[in-house]
């Protein structure tokens, strides 16, 4: 009973103070807002490299070209009037543009006469981006002449503009596609999803704000621990076993509170499908609120005023958050950043989070992240145990 009622009194003590709902909903809930629509953003982003297209020709033949360049899907047109040819080099050079396409005076011409056609192609050499444009527009124009070749066999030798660019349309919808994928030793067959929007934002500032959370339970124990009520406590007949337990019990019901509400605002606000492995999430949760919570006993009880509290809490929310892929996924990162990022509990409350609302997976998927969590959760209760001191 003894444990029950520290916890309630903790409890208390934190519903009291209204700037817990700020701390532990509000600010949580508007970080989401934020950074789900600058993830939604980047997400739908146009990742194509923009190309100029200066067409000096005006045929049929060049609108085929810029078909086959859009049918790559590697390039974004971009078409310029001839009066900005003497621009081109300078928005190349400062990067506007990966590459651009100079299409001649008599271009169609010369490639129904079966005469050598001449695109002018200007890109940065040494600048990866402008290879890859060029080596898109090459694709483009071996077709494009591919497509001139067939024409003259098929139309007795004519091979007209108009003939050509039938021909050049076939190449938009292919009769099949060929692609293939490397398969790694131990990767699942499945291609890995990566979270963006508030599928990203919601579990991240969750993870975020649960260790941000811990600063508002610490500062109960660092409170006891300066106005003497903590040695004082330990006079009645309760072991410092038992107010770890009280204490702990408290963060726990705080953070868990804390991690439902916004869920439910993720799940029903930002359709964040969470619910679709209740049994999972749950899971993840609690062990979350585990470790979160033997972190915020390790910090109180060591700390010695409430600016190294405050440091301490900061300091954590920000390492925590930012190398366990809480501000955006650690599957776009290096392979090293990545390796980096789950020696923290906070990479694997992500993982845990993330195959259940992204890739779909069920209760077998979080078992290895809470694991971990787990372990990480008894290294910060024994820490904390062993640092324990009343004064």
């Amino acid at each position: 009973m003894r444990v029950i009622d520290i916890a309630l009194k903790d409890l208390r003590q934190v519903l009291r103070d209204r700037r817990s709902a700020i701390f532990l909903v509000l600010m949580p809930v508007v970080f989401t807002v934020f950074m789900g629509l600058a993830f939604r953003w980047q997400g739908n982003a146009d990742k194509r490299l923009p190309v100029g297209v200066i067409d000096l020709d005006s045929g049929a033949l060049s609108s085929s070209l810029e078909g086959l360049l859009d049918t790559v899907g590697a390039v974004r047109l971009s078409v310029l009037l001839p009066a900005e040819t003497s621009k081109v080099n300078d928005l190349v050079h400062k990067g506007r543009l990966a590459a651009a396409v100079l299409i001649p005076e008599g271009y169609a011409r010369r490639l129904t006469t079966d005469s050598a056609e001449m695109l002018t192609v200007i890109c940065e050499s040494g600048d990866p981006d402008g290879q890859s444009a060029l080596r898109a527009i090459e694709v483009a124009a071996r077709r494009l002449s591919g497509a001139a070749e067939v024409a003259r066999i098929a139309f007795a030798q004519t091979g007209k503009p108009t003939e050509v660019a039938q021909v050049a349309e076939l190449w938009r919808e292919p009769a099949f596609l060929v692609t293939a994928e490397k398969q790694g030793a131990g990767e699942s067959l499945a291609t890995r999803s990566v979270a963006t929007g508030f599928e990203q934002a919601s579990p991240g500032m969750l993870v975020q704000f649960a260790i941000f959370g811990m600063m508002t339970t610490g500062a109960l124990i660092l409170l006891e621990r300066r106005s003497r009520t903590l040695p004082r406590m330990l006079t009645q007949p309760v072991s410092r076993a038992g107010v770890m337990s009280g204490h702990l019990l408290a963060m726990l019901v705080v953070t868990l509170m804390q991690e439902l509400v916004l869920v439910l605002v993720g799940q029903f606000a930002f359709r964040v499908n969470y619910l679709q492995s209740p049994l999972a999430i749950l899971l993840v949760m609690t062990v979350l609120a585990l470790w979160v919570s033997g972190l915020g006993l390790l910090i109180g009880t060591r700390v010695r005023g409430p600016e190294q509290l405050a440091l301490w809490a900061l300091v954590s929310m920000f390492v925590f958050s930012a190398l366990g892929g809480a501000w955006f996924p650690l599957d776009v990162t290096g392979r090293t950043f990545s390796k980096i990022g789950h020696l923290l509990p906070s990479a694997w409350a992500m993982d845990g989070f993330q195959n259940v609302i992204v890739r779909g997976q069920g209760l077998a998927s979080v078992l290895l992240p809470c694991g971990v969590m787990a372990g990480y959760a008894l290294l910060f209760l024994g820490l904390a145990a062993f640092g324990f001191k009343p004064e």
